[in-house]
C-alpha cells in the first residue's frame, strides 16, 4: 500500500467512525455544543468534573476526526485540485494535437504522440495493465493517423485522433 493510499485509508476510516453528519454548533443559555440538527445525540460539549475543571464530553472516534480534520481536509483539497480526469487529458492531448495537424507541423504532431505514449506508459508503471498488443496497435493507428494528416483528410485525422487518445489513456 502507498503512502497515498494509506492516508487515504485512514481517513476514511476516520469519517466512518465518527458520529454521522452533519454537524451544527448550537446555543443554548451560552453554552455551545456539536450536535446532528435532526436532534440526534451530542457530539461535544463542555461540563465540569467533580472537582470544577471544564472538561469536554466527547467520544474517541469524534474526537479523532476532529483532530485530523485540519490536517486531512487540507490535503484531500490538494489531491483534488491536483487530480486530472480522463477527459481533461484527452481534451488537452485532443486540443494540441488538432492544432498540430493544422499548422501542417509533423514533427509537432510526432511530439504529441511521444507525450501520449509517455502518459501511458506512466499509467502503465503506476499499476494499471495494458496488454501487449497494445504497442503494435498504437502503431498501426499512428501510422494511420499521420497517413490522413498527410492525405490533407482532417475528418479522418479527428476520428483517428479521438479513437488514439480515447484507447490509451
Amino acid at each position: 500500500m502507498s503512502d497515498r493510499e494509506k492516508r487515504l485509508a485512514d481517513i476514511a476510516a476516520r469519517e466512518q467512525a465518527a458520529t454521522k453528519g452533519p454537524w451544527k454548533w448550537w446555543t443554548s443559555n451560552s453554552h455551545r455544543r456539536l450536535r446532528r440538527p435532526d436532534g440526534g445525540p451530542d457530539i461535544a460539549y463542555g461540563m465540569k468534573q467533580d472537582d470544577g475543571t471544564d472538561d469536554i464530553i466527547i467520544n474517541d472516534a469524534d474526537m479523532a476526526f476532529t483532530e485530523h480534520a485540519r490536517e486531512d481536509i487540507p490535503w484531500l483539497l490538494s489531491e483534488v485540485r491536483d487530480s486530472v480526469s480522463t477527459e481533461d487529458v484527452i481534451d488537452i492531448i485532443y486540443a494540441t494535437l488538432n492544432a498540430a495537424m493544422v499548422s501542417g507541423d509533423e514533427s509537432a504532431v510526432k511530439a504529441c504522440l511521444r507525450r501520449l505514449v509517455g502518459m501511458s506508459l506512466t499509467v502503465m508503471l503506476a499499476g494499471v495493465s495494458i496488454s501487449l498488443p497494445w504497442a503494435s496497435k498504437l502503431r498501426e493507428e499512428r501510422t494511420a493517423l499521420v497517413d490522413a494528416i498527410r492525405a490533407a483528410d482532417p475528418e479522418r485525422a479527428n476520428e483517428l485522433l479521438r479513437g488514439l487518445i480515447r484507447g490509451h489513456i
